[in-house]
């Protein structure tokens, strides 16, 4: 079984600040006990670290110090005699391809320490490899105007989560984004979206390695990000034991995979701004958000908890995060079933919900269709009249399908009820500051609310043909009006395979879209079945398709 460790954040109260990853042990204690009463961990003095050995990486971006004897010694591996460990190469050909990607990016602020002999011997960014396993850290980043990164000498130690060469990578992908967090602003006011970004871009450069799913589970965690949605998304967790601010990752993949255009180059923004400003505070944050994606942070949150929900078990293939299904814990997992679950509702008659939210935290209250006939009408009342704080969202789902309602006003009716598997409502708090606001949901049964209720568009998605197919297939389906449409392949697992079309102009009338079994790559795939997801306007069809070579 897989040991599960929580890292923390550390923000050291000494003249040297730090940004690292501590472990904390499964009995809630960290290793050399870095958590003081206030909950904030702190690390070590600045210091610089004795190293026998140096070497400069092939792009000259960085100066890898290490030790081939001792309790530090790196690997002595040298298979390609080139008198350096392979494991410092490793590190040193990691590091440039990872500040590549940055570059790439947008982020080209020039990453150094002064120069001198005190501070490495260049003007190089310094990453020294040293035993970080007793300490219980996956690395330091160092900042001022003599930072520099520390990482562990092998990452073979049997308490870090991932090891070896990936735990590598995916460490050095943290910390060096850290390490340019602090070219922009040092303040500690952002440290909750510090690392939120920076285990993004973990995933974002090392997309298979999926080291961020631990801190969307809470075994052995507490805190995580699932497990109450009320809380602040930016929600610091240097409490001790807390994994939210790590956690707080998925909301970077939303805004990511929700605007592929804007939402990744996002981040970078807020730090631009907060640079410019020199303040790291939530509306700062926020409001870059909302200029630069053109919608409020209450309708992102609505959509982000939407999304959030159908992950794990519930996942819908090819509707939320493109690692929904790996996230095994969605929310809410921590909050007791009653305080969030509607059930029996045709036998109560009304169920009515008293709910408080912290700024941009959401809310998620599941109806359970209980079979009998009929629907649904759910009001919506936010307490003082705070309406402008709020957005809310009612999500359906059938089989593999999930249509989202966007209620024009205070309520919205849900009809033939007994058609789908799953009804949400959602609800998302837009402030970025202040105390917690609170709303009523009101669910009232009425069995004459038979009619399905109607997505904007009406689709309808016709099994492909033929079906099972070898060679190519067609997707034949009808639209009721004209719309943009988008058609994707999936794979059983969620995973993008292939986009057929993206937001075309389709005609009212019967409409098909072909596919000829390849990947977007231009390989073929393999025998198996695939799901055929079709988006026109707010209605959503997907249908199973099955590939026999």
């Amino acid at each position: 079984m897989k040991r599960l460790f929580l890292s923390i954040l550390a923000l050291s109260l000494f003249a040297g600040t730090s940004q690292a990853l501590f472990v904390r042990l499964p009995d809630g204690t960290i290793r050399n006990g870095y958590v003081n009463t206030i909950g904030r961990a702190l690390a070590k003095p600045a210091r610089r670290l004795p190293s026998d050995f140096s070497y400069l990486t092939p792009k000259a971006y960085f100066r890898i110090h290490y030790n081939t004897s001792g309790t530090a010694a790196v690997p002595p591996t040298d298979d390609n005699a080139s008198g350096v460990p392979d494991w410092v190469e490793f590190v040193g050909q990691s590091a440039d391809s990872i500040r590549q990607v940055y570059m790439d990016m947008g982020y080209t602020r020039t990453l150094d320490d002064a120069g001198g002999t005190l501070n490495g011997g260049g003007v190089e960014y310094d990453i020294y490899l040293t035993e970080l396993a007793d300490d219980g850290v996956y690395g330091l980043t160092w900042f001022g105007p003599n930072g520099y990164m520390q990482l562990d000498d092998d990452y073979a130690e049997s308490i870090y989560v991932t090891s070896g060469k990936a735990a590598l990578r995916v460490t050095l992908a943290h910390e060096m984004f850290h390490s340019i967090q602090f070219t922009y602003y040092d303040g500690a006011e952002w440290v909750w979206w510090m690392e939120a970004t920076a285990v993004f871009m973990e995933d974002v450069l090392y997309p298979d390695i999926n080291d961020y799913w631990q801190y969307l589970s809470p075994t052995g965690f507490v805190d995580t990000f699932f497990e109450n949605p009320t809380q602040s998304l930016y929600e610091s967790g240097l409490t001790p034991n807390s994994a939210h601010m790590y956690g707080a990752a998925v909301f970077c993949h939303f805004l990511d995979q929700h605007d592929r255009v804007k939402g990744r180059s996002v981040i970078r923004e807020t730090m631009e701004r907060m640079a410019e400003l020199r303040n790291g505070d939530v509306p700062v944050i926020a409001g870059v958000i909302e200029n630069r994606l053109g919608e409020p942070m209450n309708d992102l949150l609505a959509r982000f908890w939407v999304w959030s929900y159908f992950t794990g078990d519930r996942t819908r293939p090819g509707f939320s995060f493109e690692d929904a299904e790996g996230y095994t814990s969605p929310p809410p997992n921590m909050l007791p079933k009653y305080q969030w679950v509607v059930e029996d509702l045709s036998t109560k008659g009304e169920s009515v919900g008293l709910h408080t939210v912290s700024p941009l935290g959401g809310w998620i209250t599941q109806i359970d269709p209980d079979g009998s006939t009929g629907g649904i009408r759910i009001t919506f009342s936010p307490q003082n009249d705070e309406t402008e704080n709020w957005s809310w969202r009612v999500a359906v789902a059938s089989g593999y399908s999930v249509q989202i309602i966007e209620p024009d006003g205070d309520h919205v009716e849900i009809g033939g009820w007994d058609t789908y598997d799953d009804i949400i409502v959602v609800a998302g708090n837009g402030m970025t500051s202040g105390y917690a606001r609170s709303f009523t949901i009101t669910a009232t049964y009425d069995q004459s609310l038979t009619k399905p209720t109607p997505a904007e568009i009406e689709l309808e998605l016709a099994q492909n043909q033929p079906n099972p197919f070898n060679v190519g297939t067609t997707l034949p389906f009808t639209l009721t009006e004209d719309a943009n449409v988008t058609v994707r392949v999936y794979d059983v697992t969620g995973r993008l395979v292939r986009t057929l079309v993206r937001n075309a102009p389709y005609v009212a009338g019967y409409n098909t879209v072909a596919w000829d079994g390849l990947m977007r790559n231009g390989r073929k795939t393999g025998s198996g079945v695939y799901l055929a997801r079709v988006v026109a306007g707010k209605a959503v069809r997907v249908r199973a398709m099955t590939l026999v070579r």
